[in-house]
């Protein structure tokens, strides 16, 4: 019977993982207007667990069934046996009802370790999908193995490499230093490992080798893709942190977000909406920014921020940048020349390393590959 309900197990979690990602993904679904073949993609998943819980079910309802067909056989061919019995004088009729009853008296204690037989399977099947994720290594905190950085260094990398479980290796050997107070960009083709940089940096992943080291105080990370809870306003900046609201406010106004916050009708405490669906894109990179602004952490880190933004807010979000830049070290993930122009220095990077650095002129100057990432990053920019 196990085997059932761990195939029903089984069919269950693929059914949940398979819902939760139709809907995190509607809004694809409705762009390509694949809705009927998404919901024949869940109908089939629902069908095989439908298909497994009936078979469970039919073989847990064969057995109980002779739970009950099985004592009463024995009863019939005990009067009948017994009746012979009496017939030819081997026993009496009293002997007969007493060996019956005291049978009679089995079958109850019989039918309960039958039905703790029948709902065992039930339990071990989900009792093992639960040692599934019990048994799983607990890999050690990323961020306990982050060092702590030299005085005047913000972030110092040692011979830094990262691979995929599949063995790609995206981070070769890199080394780099950047000192505090200064804004940097970095800057590489699609798939050179900035994002996964980034991630080491803030202590996300672990590197397969080498050291990272921060500035004491730790770092802030916007990611490309912003979150937001399903929260205030408040909440998603603060993250329930103890923040002023003069701190929160001056985040927002270097966020620029000031221009939609003072139209929600209850201003911070507004709730954003599962994910922040009540925000556009844009607003909520804008919101993540602020939240990153308002912890106040030394070394701010922006996975392409900005890269929903029009060019006049994100005009105005670098010139804010510009701003809480001093004591505070950005190490910018740019495409955009405007956002680039911001850095006091940029990070080349390709096959994943750091392969030239220096300010934006100067690597146009010297580096031919800089300048055709350049060129192809404006000439996107112009087609959009």
């Amino acid at each position: 019977i196990d085997r059932f309900y761990n195939a029903a197990q089984k069919e269950l979690g693929t059914l949940s993982e398979a819902v939760h990602e139709s809907f995190d993904g509607v809004m694809v679904v409705k762009s390509f207007g694949a809705e009927v073949r998404e919901t024949e993609r869940l109908a089939k998943i629902s069908s095989r667990l439908k298909d497994a819980r009936i078979s469970a079910i039919g073989v847990r309802s064969v057995f109980e069934a002779m739970l009950d067909v099985v004592p009463t056989l024995i009863n019939i061919l005990l009067i009948v046996l017994g009746a012979y019995r009496v017939k030819a004088g081997e026993m009496s009729v009293g002997d007969l009802s007493s060996f019956i009853y005291l049978f009679t008296l089995l079958i109850f204690p019989l039918r309960i370790i039958g039905y703790l037989f029948s709902e065992i399977p039930h339990s071990v099947a989900g009792w093992r999908r639960i040692c599934e994720v019990l048994d799983e290594q607990i890999l050690d905190d990323p961020n306990l193995k982050i060092h702590r950085a030299s005085d005047g260094i913000a972030i110092e990398i040692r011979e830094l490499c990262f691979s995929h479980q599949d063995g790609t290796q995206v981070l070769n050997d890199l080394s780099m230093k950047i000192e505090s107070g200064k804004i940097v960009a970095l800057v590489g083709a699609t798939g050179s490992g900035k994002s996964t940089l980034l991630h080491l940096i803030s202590g996300l992943i672990e590197p397969s080798s080498g050291s990272v080291a921060v500035q004491e105080g730790g770092v802030a990370l916007v990611f490309q893709e912003a979150f937001l809870f399903a929260e205030s306003l408040r909440y998603n900046i603060t993250l329930d942190s103890d923040i002023s609201t003069e701190r929160v406010m001056k985040a927002i106004a270097t966020a620029q977000c000031q221009d939609f916050v003072s139209d929600l009708e209850q201003g911070l405490e507004t709730v954003m909406g599962e994910r922040g669906v009540s925000l556009s894109g844009g607003q909520r990179q804008r919101v993540a920014l602020a939240r990153a602004i308002a912890h106040d952490r030394p070394v701010l880190l922006l996975d392409d921020t900005t890269s929903a933004l029009d060019p006049k807010t994100e005009s105005n979000v670098i010139g804010g940048l510009r701003g809480i830049s001093t004591g505070h070290t950005l190490l910018i993930v740019a495409s955009r020349p405007s956002t680039i122009a911001l850095a006091d220095e940029v990070l080349f990077m390709a096959d994943g390393r750091i392969v030239d650095r220096g300010t934006h002129e100067s690597l146009l100057k010297k580096s031919e590959h800089y300048r055709l990432l350049i060129s192809a990053f404006e000439h996107d920019r112009k087609e959009l």
